[in-house]
């Protein structure tokens, strides 16, 4: 059986707080392999052929069955993204899942990533398992694999069930920034408390799931870092972030990503991802400031001030008046009519 990688590590958070970034930076290090967003855990990839399918079952399929069985999950246009970022071939992704699905008990002695379980929810565990070690053929003196799908942080729990020595990065940005950042991008509806909603979920997730784990394994295996200390002190930052990792630092890191040969993100992103691959910017910082309007500012801090005091970042209360209010009440109401007009055209 193929060694797998060493380690795994998942970097999560709300989209647009800087998770490209670090990922760009993690993958400087020579001995992380940074891949781009696969979404793997957070998209029904619809195994409609596993509904009254069991393991064993699936050990007797030809690999031809089951690549045609995982057609729609390699058209996928995140995991096309993935395999043509990494070089990998479909089909040998689906000679490793039929081998792993043939072992009884598929691990690799050597390796901290395995295959424990034999239900149907394991799946799931096979196939990411056969991504990372056609990912290791390709990258054999790499020993981490770093995961950035930034909404995997719904999945925390599941991905740790199934693969129990991942390691996950929390990455926080302040929420008047990412608001900033989500209305220039053309896959966000418009709106300023849509999106502030949007990060506010976000945020309230991540600090249910880090104050409120009862598995204190998980809870070990979980590391939080703002963003904006990232910008101010990348040195400190990355050390401290390795040290988790369990993984010695490395001056690569603080070079430019661009230098890389291995991409963390495709083509058509580049858009709003071009940033990444710069040196680190400290203006970044509170550039909400200045591209955010007086008006936009103080409903934000209004809006948000509860999410954003929790995370340590300070609120200016002091300007909000009637008309900010009437301002966010009009806004709810227009994300009430969008609902309804959606509910009407669907039930038609």
């Amino acid at each position: 059986m193929n060694r797998s990688f060493e380690k795994l590590v998942f970097v999560v958070g709300c989209p647009r707080s800087g998770t490209t970034k670090l990922t760009e930076l993690l993958n400087s290090h020579p001995e992380i392999f940074g891949s781009s967003e696969t979404h793997f855990f957070n998209i029904n990839w619809g195994f409609s052929f596993l509904n009254n399918s069991s393991i064993d079952l699936l050990k007797n399929i030809s690999e031809e069955n089951l690549h045609h069985s995982l057609k729609d999950f390699y058209e996928h246009y995140r995991i096309k993204d993935f395999l043509k970022l990494a070089s990998i071939d479909s089909f040998r992704v689906t000679q490793l899942c039929k081998a792993l699905l043939e072992k009884e008990n598929a691990e690799d002695e050597n390796a901290e990533i395995e295959v424990r379980e034999q239900s149907p929810e394991s799946f799931k565990q096979i196939l990411f398992t056969a991504l990372l070690q056609a990912s290791k053929e390709k990258m054999p003196n790499k020993t981490i694999f770093c995961e950035k799908t930034p909404q995997h942080l719904q999945n925390v729990q599941e991905i740790h069930k199934l693969f129990p020595s991942a390691k996950f990065i929390h990455v926080k940005r302040d929420g008047r920034d990412v608001v900033n950042s989500l209305l220039k991008m053309p896959w966000r509806p418009a709106g300023l408390i849509n999106n502030a909603r949007f990060w506010r979920k976000y945020a309230r997730l991540g600090e249910e799931l880090e104050n409120s784990l009862l598995d204190e394994k998980l809870k070990g295996n979980i590391i939080s870092i703002k963003f904006e200390e990232l910008l101010e002190n990348p040195l400190e930052i990355l050390k401290r972030v390795c040290k988790f990792i369990d993984i010695s630092f490395d001056e690569s890191m603080l070079e430019q990503a661009h230098n890389n040969s291995q991409k963390v993100f495709a083509d058509w992103e580049k858009q709003w991802k071009h940033k990444a691959n710069s040196g680190i910017d400290p203006s970044r910082k509170g550039a909400y400031k200045k591209e955010l309007s007086q008006d936009d500012q103080i409903i934000l801090n209004h809006f948000l001030q509860k999410d954003l005091t929790a995370l340590g970042y300070e609120v200016d209360l002091s300007n909000f008046k009637f008309k900010h209010l009437i301002s966010i009440w009009s806004s709810y109401i227009g994300l009430f009519k969008a609902r309804l007009l959606r509910f009407i055209s669907q039930e038609q």
